[in-house]
């Protein structure tokens, strides 16, 4: 072989080592950018993994509220019901009274003229 080619050879083994040293510099700017990257989304997944149980604590509220409220109208409507019972139980007796006057009127007045 000669100097020449030796040369050459040198010079290809070179020219390979320097582009697979370039390789490997831009295989680790990616490893780089990678982990930068990852580390950024796990990051965000633990924002979300907070904002979720967040709003499951928040669902779990507004569901004890829900139940709260419905326990609160069901006590009214039965609230509502008893009152509406007495005000007829009240108006039967406002009739009765109402009647009983009528009467006594009519009998003072000597059963002639009619007392409204």
């Amino acid at each position: 072989m000669s100097e020449q080619e030796i040369e050459k050879r040198i010079e290809f083994i070179l020219e390979q080592q320097a582009q697979l040293t370039a390789e490997v510099q831009r295989l680790s700017e990616t490893q780089t950018n990678f982990e930068t990257r990852l580390g950024s989304a796990e990051a965000r997944i633990g924002n979300l993994e907070g904002a979720m149980v967040g709003l499951v604590n928040l669902f779990g509220e507004v569901v004890k509220a829900h139940k709260n409220t419905d326990a609160t109208v069901s006590d009214l409507v039965g609230k509502a019901e008893k009152l509406a019972d007495q005000m007829n139980t009240l108006a039967d007796r406002m009739e009765t009274f109402m009647s009983a006057i009528r009467s006594y009127m009519s009998e003072r007045n000597g059963g002639g003229e009619k007392w409204n």
